[in-house]
């Protein structure tokens, strides 16, 4: 009994051996094997003239792509094994809507020509047949006039009516005019009450505004001031350029004459690019033109990438006691 507990132990543990080996396998596959990407752009005189492309693959092809710009249109295709994803594929059921004619049958159409034309006969016949019915109405609707005495008596009864009824309208008119005054003088009080109030709030909220900037500029220059911070700072600053150092391409190759309308902001450009050239500058030729407007060249870049580049600096980082703490006090800082 004890022999066959001992063989399926063994069993089990070459299972999970052969597993583990196979996880390790798999992850150092997907940590070691390089993105490969080449990139590819060029342009004639204008910004409307750019073209590009990029390709890349990773896996051994498992994974591939291929993105393109041009005349202001981007394409792509992709593929995850072997499935495709390409740009202006349309859906079935939209294709098949697409197919369907809109317009009606020739059957259908005379049909409604036909309708309409019934209707309008119809329509001009019933018209045609009212009229005199209508010429009859009025002529039988029309009122007898009534005497010019009846007339008088009850203009002048009107009258008295209207003149005995002023009084009491002027009165309630007079009143209205007073509540409505009262009523105006209120309101304005209440708006010169409302509108203090607000200018003391607002004076209030900007205060504590201005006291809790205060306090925050003070706590974040004693962060600043930290010399465990300032150790933690140089050390993110160093991985960052390892990281960059690390995606650089192998291969770059570029000629760009570059100028906007504004020499100003050509200026601009060059200064931002200037930052970067002493990193780039063996492997650029840039041309400012401070008098036309004019993008002009082409660039060519080639490289590979690994997760390996981003687990690197990231480890150092976390392994770091100087970034662990200062990570901590920027969480309850935030707080």
């Amino acid at each position: 009994m004890l022999h066959i507990l001992l063989l399926i132990l063994k069993i089990v543990g070459i299972i999970l051996a052969a597993v583990l080996c196979l996880a390790i396998l798999a992850a150092s596959v997907l940590i070691l094997n390089p993105a490969v990407y080449r990139f590819d752009a060029s342009a004639e005189e204008r910004a409307d003239t750019i073209r590009g492309k990029l390709k890349f693959h990773w896996l051994i092809h498992l994974i591939r792509g291929e993105v393109s710009y041009e005349s202001g249109e981007w394409r792509w295709d992709f593929r995850i094994g072997w499935k495709h994803f390409r740009s202006g594929e349309e859906k079935p059921e939209e294709a098949g809507r697409l197919k369907t004619p809109k317009g009606l049958d020739g059957s259908e159409e005379a049909e409604r020509m036909e309708n309409s034309e019934g209707l309008e006969e119809a329509e001009g016949a019933g018209s045609s047949a009212s009229a005199p019915d209508q010429e009859e109405n009025a002529d039988a609707s029309a009122p007898e006039l009534p005497d010019k005495e009846e007339d008088l008596s009850a203009e002048a009864s009107e009258k008295e009516k209207a003149l005995s009824d002023e009084a009491p309208r002027k009165e309630e008119s007079q009143k209205k005019r007073k509540e409505a005054s009262e009523t105006k003088t209120k309101s304005l009080y209440e708006k010169i009450c409302l509108r203090i109030e607000r200018v003391k709030y607002t004076f209030r909220r900007s205060c504590d505004k201005i006291r809790s900037l205060v306090k925050k500029k003070d706590r974040l220059t004693a962060f600043l001031a930290n010399e465990t911070h300032k150790r933690a700072f140089r050390r993110a600053v160093r991985e960052l350029r390892r990281l960059l150092v690390f995606l650089f391409p192998k291969k770059l190759k570029a000629e760009v004459r570059f100028g906007f309308e504004d020499p100003a902001y050509t200026g601009y450009a060059l200064a931002w690019i200037s930052l970067l050239y002493p990193a780039i500058g063996d492997h650029i030729d840039l041309e400012p033109d401070f008098q036309h407007k004019i993008l002009k060249g082409n660039i060519y870049a080639e490289g590979k990438l690994r997760v390996l580049y981003i687990i690197i600096p990231l480890w150092n980082l976390v392994w770091d006691k100087d970034v662990r703490i200062t990570f901590r006090r920027i969480r309850k800082m935030k707080r």
